[in-house]
This record gives structure tokens, C-alpha cells and sequence, in this order.
């Protein structure tokens, strides 16, 4: 796309929206994120988990492997100065070939000068945990980065020099990004020496917004509902930027991380003016398995919204011959974590209540009521019903039946979509916001469908608690490499067939870990331990090896090389 900067400018100063033209092309681009139990397709045009055939947000370590969520969609919904609405909104995305959204940033500054190919953007970036740590060992060695990872050097953080040299194209220049994220603009990392630029020749490595323990994996891209038609929403556009980070973590201590996929999205207004009862929500197809029997509920105290099955036996001889998970189903739950739930509703297809045909219809159900802006009672289905008004559908726990859940009323199953939603409120021009999502698959060892709903109360809220501690506990494996003032430690023979001496004179030591070349535990030796430490080769193969000892709170790291 060239030079059409200027005339965007002119044409939304006088409120019009581009739906003159088609700018940019469809994104196409997804990646999958498959680093623990969970495999699901995450994708760069607001759509989640749909690779354009299929839902794939699954299990992996089931017999089987059905879905539990067939797609899900960004919606953002906001009334503009002259309380005009504006909208975007993503379902199916590449499934349905009708897009809201289109791959890249938008240039904060209209003068013509700044050029971008949508298709250059059209892109997932991904980095795993084990690229993380050798790219920090190598620099531990003598503070450069000798062997450079092309996923390393290649990430999009801010004012990353090597970006052009790698892709073919430049990053936005500094100045352009947004001046109120949380941390960087563009794909988060962390910043070593505290510059705020992405230097990973520095030590400079990627890294989640949240910090915390480094992920298995981490996916990022970026996507605007500026440069092509709104052909699901048919609305004027926000001119809004996001920013989207996911994210896993492996963990067979934390069963509630392990079977966890983590979302972060920055929505940036890139408008000249502000945008105000500014809703964000998330658009879900829960296909728990087979289709026909799955059953929806929210748990506003957890800000959670979720699916379980009518019954204890998910069919396993469904329609279209769609994978059940057959006896002690389980429950998929989506939760805001930073963010207390606005909202949750539905629509059916088909059927009433109906499907949202227009912004306004959007808009409705981001406020947490139906297409017809008809509010939700609490009792029956919650649609033209009487009594009670509340913005949350079928909000009790199912386990009780004197609370007012789809299983309690003993609804039948319909073809449900559902809306979770969160209130921004105002976003001014140039400013963003982030909202931090979890998407938590809960199946315990022979605990049936309800049984499966009171452990997702249970993880969910387990889960909250480890988010609001600043991810300050969790998984069992090595969470940094970084040296710390410590007396001499000496590691020797290393290399080594054998066994290694540690040596650590007039000091005790806690704890030594050793970890492979992935990160992953492999031995831990509790102490205390003085003076020296003889550690035996066991069961471990040839290969390199990091040994971190710790002591009074603080940790040190060294090489070991097998052989």
C-alpha cells in the first residue's frame, strides 16, 4: 500500500469511514501454540483457534483429542465525540472469509512519509523457552551473544535494530508507538538495561508483558480495523491497533498452567479523538467435543465464563461424526483476569434469541443483553422472560439446584454463541489498554461433568490468585539465568563422563537444580549442603546442562557439558 496516508487522515477528520475500498488484504497468517497439553491455532486477524476448516483448540493427551472450542472472536464496540458508533468484530475470520480486522500497525503519525505492506505483516512471531535460554546463556559467558537465534534477533520489540536486516522491512519508528503501555510498544521483552529499546546483542531477550516465569512459548502479532471493509460488523471503524500476545506454560506440578493457553491484547486508539463506553469483548463457539449436549454458564466472581455437558456421557456418535469425550466430559472455561466481567450473554443461529446483524446488534450484546437490546432475566433461558434484570446468563453453579444455571432450568440444547465482555470505558487518542485473558481446559481423574465444574471453581480460583501474585510461583523449572554476587563457585571436571564436583568454600547451599538445554527440570537436591557438593551422573545423557545452586534467597548458574 502506497502514499494513502494523507487521504485517510482527510477522510476520517470528516467522519467518514473507508469503506470506499478494500487497503489491505485478508490476513491469512496462523501459527500453531502447542508448547503443553494444549494445541490451538492462533491466528492474526482477531479470530482465535480456527484454522478456516476446524476449531483447533484441543487436548493432547486424551484418546481422541476432540475440541472444546471451535473459534472465538475479538469484539470492540465504543461511541465516538459525536456519540456515533463505532465497531469491530471477528467469529469464524478465514472460516467464513468475512473480516473486520487486517494485519499490521497504524502509523500514529498521517504524513505521508510512512509506507505499510499489509502483507509484510501478515505474520505470527513465535519464540520458545529453549531459544530464551540459550540466548541468555551465551551472553552469561562473556556479556555478548556469540551465536545470535534468528527468532531472537528477529522479534519486534521497539527500536529493534537488527529487525529490518532480518524481515525486509522496518518497525515503526519509536516516536509513532503508543506513550502508556504498561511496558513496551510493540511485542513485549525484557529490557535489561533498561533503555527501552529492544537490543538483544545487549542481553535483551523476548518476554510476556507480565513477566514471571519464561513461557514454553510465545506467540505475537498485530492487526488494526483500519485498512479494509468491516464486512462483519458493517460499522465505521474504530481505528483501533492491537496487539496480541499469547503465550503457554509447561507444568506437571500446576495442572490448571499445564492445560492453559494466556492472551494478552493492547488495544490502542489510533484515532485524532477519543472513544468513550468503550466495551471489549470476547466472541466464543464452545463445541465441547460433540456439539449437541454442551451446556454454558458464567461465574461472574471469577470473571469467568464457561462450557460443561447436559449429562455425564459426551456423545460419542455425534453429528458429522465429530469427536466426543464420552464419560466424565470436561469443562472449558475463558476468564478475565485483569478485568472484572462486564457481561455475558448469547445469541443462537436460527432461532431466538437471534444472531447480531448490525453494529448496534454488537453493541447490545457487549453490554451484556440480547440483539434487541431486551435485558437478561435471571430464570428460564433469560430471554422474554419477567423479574430480575442482570447482565449475567445462567450465572449460578450448576452443582446447586436452586441456582439459576441452564442445567437447573433444564433448557435444551440449542446452537449458542456467546459473549464475555469488560468495560474500558474512555481510551483517548494515542492511549491503550490491556486485557489479559486465560483459557483453561479442566478434566480431574474420575470426576464427572459436575465434578469437573467444582474443579474448575477451584483451579480458576487458584489460578487468579497465582496472576495477582505477579506469576510469582507456578512451574518447577528454571525461571532466570542471571549471576548474582556470590564467593567463588567452581565446577570441576567440566567436561565430565562421570560426576562433578561443586565447589563452594565457607558457604551452604539450599538447594542445586539441574536443568536441560530446554529448561526443563531434571534433578533437584535438596541441602542444606557446606563447602562442596559431589553430584553423579545417574540417568543423564550426554549433552549440556545448567546447574543453578541457591542461597538465601539468591541463585547462580553454571554449565555443565556431559559427555
Amino acid at each position: 500500500m502506497q502514499r494513502l496516508y494523507p487521504l485517510l487522515f482527510i477522510l476520517f477528520a470528516w467522519g467518514v469511514s473507508p469503506i470506499y475500498g478494500q487497503l489491505c488484504d485478508v490476513p491469512t497468517a496462523q501459527h500453531p501454540l502447542e508448547a503443553n497439553d494444549i494445541r490451538a491455532t492462533i491466528t492474526n486477524g482477531g479470530d482465535l483457534f480456527h484454522d478456516g476448516s476446524n476449531g483447533q483448540f484441543r487436548i493432547m493427551t486424551e484418546e481422541g483429542t476432540p475440541t472444546t472450542i471451535s473459534a472465538a472472536g475479538l469484539w470492540l464496540g465504543g461511541l465516538d465525540p459525536g456519540g456515533q458508533l463505532k465497531l469491530a468484530a471477528q467469529t469464524y475470520g478465514r472460516g467464513a472469509m468475512r473480516h473486520d480486522y487486517y494485519p499490521g500497525p497504524i502509523p500514529f503519525i498521517y504524513d505521508g512519509t510512512q509506507d505499510i505492506d499489509c502483507a509484510q505483516w501478515d505474520t505470527i512471531w513465535t519464540v520458545h523457552r529453549s531459544d530464551i535460554l540459550a540466548h541468555l546463556l551465551d551472553y552469561q559467558d562473556n556479556q555478548a551473544i556469540d551465536d545470535p537465534l534468528h527468532a531472537i534477533l528477529g522479534w519486534p520489540g521497539e527500536g529493534n535494530p537488527y529487525f529490518e536486516d532480518i524481515w525486509g522491512f522496518p518497525l515503526p519508528q519509536e516516536e509513532d508507538l503508543p506513550n502508556d503501555l504498561p511496558d513496551q510498544g510493540l511485542a513485549p521483552f525484557a529490557d535489561t538495561d533498561g533503555d527501552g529499546i529492544y537490543d538483544p546483542m545487549q542481553g535483551d531477550y523476548p518476554m510476556i508483558p507480565e513477566g514471571g516465569p519464561l513461557p514454553e512459548q510465545i506467540n505475537w502479532t498485530v492487526f488494526n480495523d483500519q485498512f479494509g471493509l468491516h464486512a462483519i460488523s458493517q460499522s465505521a471503524p474504530i481505528q483501533a491497533e492491537i496487539q496480541l500476545t499469547t503465550w503457554t506454560y509447561q507444568c506437571d506440578n500446576s495442572p490448571q498452567l499445564d492445560r492453559t493457553v494466556f492472551a494478552s491484547y493492547d488495544i490502542i486508539n489510533r484515532a485524532i479523538e477519543p472513544i468513550d463506553s468503550l466495551r471489549m469483548g470476547l466472541w466464543v463457539d464452545f463445541d465441547l467435543g460433540c456439539t449437541t449436549d454442551d451446556y454454558l454458564g458464567s461465574a461472574p466472581g471469577l470473571n469467568t465464563f464457561f462450557a460443561y455437558n447436559q449429562d455425564n456421557v459426551d456423545d460419542t456418535d455425534c453429528i458429522f461424526n465429530i469427536a466426543g469425550f464420552g464419560e466424565n466430559p470436561p469443562v472449558q472455561a475463558v476468564t478475565f483476569l485483569n478485568r472484572p466481567l462486564y457481561g455475558f450473554t448469547y445469541h443462537l443461529v436460527g432461532q431466538q434469541p437471534a444472531a447480531p446483524q448490525n453494529s448496534v446488534d454488537f453493541y447490545n450484546l457487549l453490554n451484556g443483553r440480547f440483539v434487541d437490546n431486551s435485558p437478561v432475566y435471571a430464570s428460564g433461558d433469560g430471554y422474554g422472560e419477567a423479574g430480575t434484570t442482570t447482565n449475567f446468563a445462567f450465572s449460578g453453579n450448576p452443582n446447586d439446584a436452586s441456582e439459576w444455571s441452564m442445567l437447573s432450568e433444564g433448557l435444551s440444547v440449542g446452537d449458542h454463541r456467546v459473549v464475555g465482555s469488560v468495560e474500558l470505558n474512555r481510551l483517548d487518542p494515542n492511549h491503550a489498554d490491556r486485557i489479559v485473558m486465560a483459557f483453561t481446559y479442566v478434566r480431574q481423574p474420575g470426576a464427572d461433568h459436575l465434578g469437573n465444574v467444582s474443579a474448575m471453581y477451584d483451579q480458576i480460583g487458584r489460578l487468579q490468585e497465582w496472576y495477582d501474585s505477579g506469576l510469582a510461583e507456578g512451574c518447577d523449572f528454571l525461571t532466570s539465568v542471571e549471576e548474582v554476587p556470590m564467593p567463588e563457585v567452581r565446577v570441576f571436571p567440566n567436561p565430565s563422563a562421570d560426576a562433578f564436583t561443586i565447589d563452594f568454600p565457607n558457604q551452604q547451599m539450599e538447594r542445586l537444580s539441574v536443568f536441560d538445554a530446554t529448561g526443563r527440570l531434571v534433578r533437584r537436591v535438596e541441602g542444606p549442603h557446606y563447602d562442596q557438593y559431589t553430584l553423579q551422573r545417574g540417568h543423564l545423557a550426554a549433552g549440556l546442562y545448567i546447574l543453578r545452586l541457591e542461597r538465601a534467597g539468591k541463585m547462580i548458574t553454571k554449565k555443565l557439558l556431559l559427555r
